[in-house]
């Protein structure tokens, strides 16, 4: 049975509820025509299709069937041509990662403290020499701490701007896939009624 015999026999054979609203008849009468021509699946993905072609069909046309398909070509080249979203642009940090400290910057957390511990006393005093000399390994390795610290969370930070690039594009990807089956499906309706 083709896909126009289904239409017409689920046109002619739609029954109305006591629900139905009857200035809506042509409509449900179209909507169920469409359902039985195109198939469940295509309603189960697409049933939005199926209300949009049913709306703007011109329900007095003659063959009925054609002028839904008609609609729904003109429905597959708006969807097509204008609702392809763009590829989203990748995210970028605009944060360095951090430098690894050598003595300069050992020297510096030195005097840092140096002059929060005593804060009278001058960093190129006699005793500052000799802290320095004594705690020098020892600052170093503070700030060789402090650095891993650091480096540590500027690389998770680029591990999570990263995937969030990756799930942008593959959702991007996913809407692409899910258009051309949409298309696919179209296709075949419109080839099987040629």
């Amino acid at each position: 049975m083709s896909s126009q015999q289904r239409f017409e026999e689920a046109f002619k054979g739609w029954k109305q509820e006591p629900t139905d609203n009857p200035e809506n008849i042509p409509f449900y009468r179209a909507f169920a025509g469409l359902r039985a021509a195109w198939g469940e699946d295509f309603y189960k993905n697409y049933n939005h299709v199926i209300h949009h072609v049913a709306c703007s069909m011109d329900k007095r046309a003659e063959n009925l069937y054609q002028e839904a398909l008609r609609q729904l070509a003109y429905y597959e080249g708006y969807s097509i041509t204008y609702k392809l979203p763009e590829q989203p642009r990748p995210r970028y940090s605009y944060s360095s990662e951090p430098n690894k400290p050598g003595e300069k910057e050992a020297k510096e957390y030195f005097d840092r403290e140096y002059k929060r511990v005593y804060p009278g006393k001058r960093l190129n005093s006699k005793d500052a020499h000799e802290k320095w000399a004594a705690n020098k390994d020892k600052a170093l390795l503070i700030v060789t701490q402090a650095y891993t610290k650091a480096l540590d969370a500027y690389q998770a930070k680029e591990k999570a701007l990263d995937a969030e690039n990756d799930a942008r594009q593959r959702e991007w990807e996913n809407k692409i896939q899910e258009t051309a089956i949409f298309e696919n499906f179209i296709k075949e309706i419109l080839r099987e009624a040629a």
